[in-house]
């Protein structure tokens, strides 16, 4: 098939994918609160245009770069399910585990079927190290959500060893210069509560498209 072609075929689905996560991500937060939210990046006017946009873009580069329909679909699945954690735990500090499991099932498929050099060792390693990592912060007094250790397991299952340290080293910049933010503004401290579900969603995206390690 020529390249242009899965380029543009990349565009369009990103555009269809990124409307279908906005709008499961306001189902699935009505569905874990009884309050009603009004925020920017999910049920904003134009934000199911932003949401498109975002994933044709990605996608798209992605098909320019690399031309591979299986590595697509996989990072289809993995930016949907990261796009809908990230939201829904930004507006209501819940992780949900329907996107976790469409996740780790994207894994598995792949991996059973499509990889030849799948290395279970070292996925081992990245989730015990998932967990110990995970288990620090509460040492300090920091409050860590269990679907924030969840989330982190299925992140490093998928992106195994490099790639999951990796994603700390992005999640880490991220909650200090929130951390940072915080104390600056006066809105909190470091112990605050913050959500870790969007950090580690855009730690995983960026590793899964640009690994550096």
């Amino acid at each position: 098939m020529e390249e242009w072609i899965i380029v543009a075929i990349a565009f369009v689905a990103g555009l269809v994918i990124g409307i279908g996560a906005n709008v499961l991500t306001g189902i699935l937060i009505k569905r874990r609160s009884d309050k009603a939210y009004s925020v920017w990046y999910i049920n904003y006017r134009y934000s199911p245009i932003l949401w498109a946009v975002c994933f044709a873009v990605i996608l798209a580069v992605q098909a320019f770069l690399k031309n591979d329909i299986l590595w697509l679909i996989r990072l289809s699945v993995i930016l949907f399910a990261c796009a809908c954690i990230a939201a829904t735990d930004a507006c209501i500090r819940k992780v949900p585990n329907s996107m976790l499991a469409f996740m780790l099932l994207n894994t598995l498929v792949f991996t059973l079927f499509f990889s030849q050099s799948f290395d279970w060792i070292q996925t081992i390693v990245a989730v015990a190290g998932a967990i110990i990592v995970f288990q620090i912060p509460s040492l300090l007094g920091l409050k860590v959500g269990w679907g924030d250790v969840k989330f982190a397991v299925v992140v490093a299952f998928e992106l195994s060893v490099f790639g999951f340290l990796q994603t700390m080293v992005i999640v880490g910049i991220g909650f200090l210069v929130a951390a940072i933010y915080l104390k600056a503004t006066h809105k909190g401290n470091l112990k605050t509560p913050i959500p870790m579900g969007p950090f580690i969603a855009l730690g995983t995206v960026f590793t899964a498209v640009c690994p550096l390690i």
